[in-house]
């Protein structure tokens, strides 16, 4: 296929998933790196996923989202752009802003650059639920979040929360004031925590969770939230690329399961990887304690017929995962 995509941060979870699924399809794939030398970083994962993927198949381009340098390459020729390069912080920064700027920034250089030239039709931005469902405003709502709602930014948010906010309403108020007579369309995805398999061993935030369950955790914090495969992610970015429909929409990334909870993961692990868990003990009666935030995934399934993997598919692709890399032992 004679289209090539620009997918930002292309050594991301996300992002590696979100290649392989175009490479599928037979687009040609340009990707942004900070540095080049994570070029063959990049290509082993990909071939950790089984495909078969030679050095000059892949564009690299460098460019950070702190930079304007590189994004006018970055975009040149480009029909799509799949924006998911956004960092998170390992630990809360002291400063907020080290995660809130680039996250904000990032998000308008990649449209500028998008709007400026004439070629790109579509940007797919990947946000997050933590722009719906955060914040004291969005609990005990008494119905399931949809992508109508926005988190409201108050004290309980964290740097995360607040970046990926107002990354995605500083990517939707450009679009309003600046490219109103550009062709140019977005689309913005919303996942949950995502799991499922890993191309090589560095782990995202939401993977951490389920390591940390197998290496023992003394007590479990009693939060909800909702579970989605990298799979099913990449699929989704790829699907609102190409279809007419999705433009100018928002899609609530969460599977058929809805949300879960650390203690109910813990007791799935127990009971179904033994091999693996035994330093596990979950809490008693813990998923009937929680005060569960759900989702709805309807205009998804709705409008692109997405069937998501069970979450406990995903949750047992991220165990095998880590097994597989060393990062936790079988007994």
């Amino acid at each position: 296929m004679d289209q090539t995509v620009l997918v930002t941060g292309g050594s991301g979870h996300v992002a590696l998933f979100c290649i392989i699924k175009l490479l599928k399809e037979g687009y040609r794939v340009r990707t942004t790196v900070r540095k080049l030398s994570r070029k063959e970083d990049v290509l082993a994962s990909i071939r950790n996923s089984g495909l078969s993927v030679g050095d000059d198949e892949i564009e690299f381009v460098e460019a950070d989202l702190s930079s304007d340098n590189g994004w006018g390459d970055a975009v040149k020729g480009c029909k799509y752009i799949l924006h998911v390069a956004s960092p998170f912080p390992e630990v809360q920064p002291k400063n907020e802003d080290e995660v809130i700027k680039p996250a904000v920034d990032g998000a308008l250089r990649v449209l500028k650059a998008a709007r400026d030239d004439t070629n790109v039709k579509r940007v797919v931005l990947t946000s997050s639920n933590a722009a719906i469902g955060y914040g004291k405003a969005s609990e005990n709502l008494g119905r399931p979040l949809t992508e109508d709602d926005w988190t409201i930014l108050d004290e309980t948010c964290s740097a995360y929360v607040k970046s990926k906010t107002l990354a995605e309403k500083a990517a939707w108020n450009f679009m309003g004031k600046e490219c109103g007579n550009s062709k140019l369309e977005l689309v913005v995805i919303n996942p949950t925590a995502i799991f499922g398999p890993l191309l090589n061993s560095n782990i995202s935030a939401s993977v951490v969770m389920i390591k940390n369950i197998i290496k023992g955790m003394p007590t479990y914090p009693t939060f909800s939230f909702g579970v989605v495969d990298v799979r099913d992610v990449a699929d989704i970015h790829y699907l609102a690329m190409i279809t007419e429909e999705a433009k100018g929409n928002r899609f609530l990334i969460v599977s058929n399961d809805k949300y879960t909870t650390l203690g109910h993961l813990a007791k799935f692990i127990k009971e179904n990887m033994p091999e693996i868990s035994q330093n596990i003990t979950p809490p008693p009666n813990d998923i009937d304690q929680i005060n569960f935030k759900s989702g709805s995934n309807e205009r998804a399934k709705r409008m692109f017929g997405w069937n998501p993997r069970p979450s406990t598919e995903s949750i047992a692709s991220t165990v095998k995962s880590l097994v597989d890399f060393n990062i936790v032992q079988n007994k």
